[in-house]
């Protein structure tokens, strides 16, 4: 962490010149005046840009994780279902209620296999100690309309608040705002957004 040099503030109940730097200060020795060294406001700014990134990849990664939860529950689920439902069935009928069970749970297999995939590239990106300055995988892209986290396909999660909207590399939205930068626009099924932040 860098500090201005020989610069300080002076923390107490009077004297406030900077809560953010003294509020820490002030909760631990309420009655005390303690001397606190000045963070530059961009080094202050990128630190809490990179808060807010690892909360976003953290959150994106726990939403993840319960999609893989629901689709390993319903795979469970429907197994159970299957076997409950051939202890009760003639054996004429069996074979046609086998056979359909069979491909609803191998089309839910397929999907599960295709989120956890998407987990597993998530858990490999390592963008939540990286700023950038254009838009790429693992970037936070704030626009007038919403917030996107190119990333993978977990659409709409909440961090802070503030929905966020997971974008997959395969996704045509991301091949329009890719490489853009911060005050550049990009346009998908007659909608503009215009990016107002990007880290």
């Amino acid at each position: 962490m860098q500090f201005s040099r020989g610069k300080t503030l002076v923390c107490g109940p009077r004297k406030l010149a900077d809560p953010l730097n003294c509020s820490y200060f002030n909760r631990i020795y309420p009655n005390q005046l303690v001397l606190v060294p000045i963070i530059y406001k961009p080094i202050r700014q990128k630190m809490e840009k990179l808060t807010y990134k690892k909360k976003v990849m953290e959150q994106a990664i726990r939403y993840q994780e319960a999609i893989v939860a629901d689709f390993r529950n319903r795979i469970q689920e429907l197994r159970e279902g299957e076997q409950q439902t051939q202890d009760q069935l003639y054996e004429y009928d069996q074979q046609g209620q086998e056979d359909e069970s069979a491909i609803v749970i191998n089309r839910i297999a397929d999907e599960l296999n295709f989120v956890i995939a998407e987990l597993d590239f998530l858990k490999q990106m390592k963008t939540a100690t990286n700023l950038f300055e254009e838009v790429t995988l693992g970037a936070i892209v704030k626009t007038d309309k919403m917030t996107f986290f190119p990333s993978v396909s977990i659409e709409n999660f909440e961090v802070d608040g503030e929905n966020v909207f997971g974008v997959s590399r395969k996704a045509p939205i991301y091949k329009e705002m890719v490489g853009k930068k911060k005050g550049d626009s990009f346009s998908m099924n007659g909608r503009t957004y215009t990016i107002l932040d990007l880290y």
